[in-house]
């Protein structure tokens, strides 16, 4: 089904009243830094995780990008599963707020990383998320 140009438009204003709304709660420029940091800890992990053969493949999503803003997706991470290939949609947040984004997004795998965890708890934290959702379904 392909949208309408004014669907796009009215999308586009959409998600740039939300980016505007986020860098109004984004006025410390820490806790940007800290958001941007959880996800490069993400991404190496998930990079590893790939090498080791965990992971068949993964792509970052944009940063405040309409997967990022309004599908609350960081990461899409594919694996491979007796049942065939899954792909797994990841949000990477702090601890105190994976309630919230699990609420907010139901089907995404919301995983807690900190600023301060090494490569192995990321890989830890996404490997078991990731089996969590893959035996769920």
């Amino acid at each position: 089904m392909v949208k309408s140009r004014r669907s796009f438009v009215r999308t586009e204003k959409f998600v740039a009243g939300v980016k505007g709304r986020i860098f109004s709660i984004f006025k410390t420029p820490w806790r940007f830094e800290v958001s941007k940091k959880r996800e490069e800890i993400a991404q190496d992990a998930l990079a590893e995780m790939k090498a080791r053969g965990v992971v068949r493949e993964f792509i970052r999503t944009g940063n405040l990008s309409v997967a990022d803003v309004i599908k609350g997706v960081d990461f899409y991470a594919t694996v491979v599963t007796e049942k065939g290939y899954k792909v797994c949609p990841l949000q990477v947040t702090g601890k105190y707020w994976v309630q919230e984004h699990k609420e907010r997004h139901p089907g995404n795998i919301v995983v807690a990383i900190e600023q301060n965890d090494t490569q192995e708890q990321a890989i830890y934290k996404l490997s078991e998320a990731i089996n969590e959702m893959i035996t769920a379904h």
